[in-house]
């Protein structure tokens, strides 16, 4: 199996293969939205791509003991800001067991539920580790 860069050829292909068998299952990252792009190809056939994006998170980091109406200033503001800055590119917020606040930012900011669920593959978050053994 040979892992190569796609050629125009193969950008086509994989065009083909996502609105043949994926259309329903995801949407096709923008190309402003790809960080990279590789085909699988075994003895010239192809076997599948790989496609790494750009994944924008929205985290709010609050602080508590301020007032509520001031915390509902700051969400709106910093998300009218996001969507000015983020312009084009899509932006994700993971909600934790909170279904008003889920609500609230779809109904307000106008967030979507994504289809399937989230998964992350940890390459290399020792930083993250050495924070959390400091609280």
């Amino acid at each position: 199996m040979r892992i190569l860069d796609p050629s125009h050829q193969d950008i086509n292909k994989l065009i083909d293969l996502y609105f043949k068998y994926h259309r329903d299952d995801y949407d096709l990252p923008r190309p402003d939205n790809l960080i990279g792009i590789k085909v699988a190809k075994e003895n010239d056939e192809t076997v599948g791509f790989g496609l790494v994006k750009t994944f924008h998170e929205a985290v709010l980091i609050l602080d508590p003991t301020t007032s509520i109406k001031n915390r509902a200033i700051a969400v709106r503001e910093l998300f009218r800001v996001a969507k000015r800055e983020m312009a084009g590119r899509d932006l994700y917020a993971f909600v934790r067991d909170n279904p008003k606040y889920e609500e609230l930012l779809m109904r307000h900011f106008g967030f979507q539920r994504v289809k399937g669920n989230a998964l992350i593959l940890d390459t290399g978050a020792e930083w993250a580790e050495a924070a959390n053994q400091n609280k």
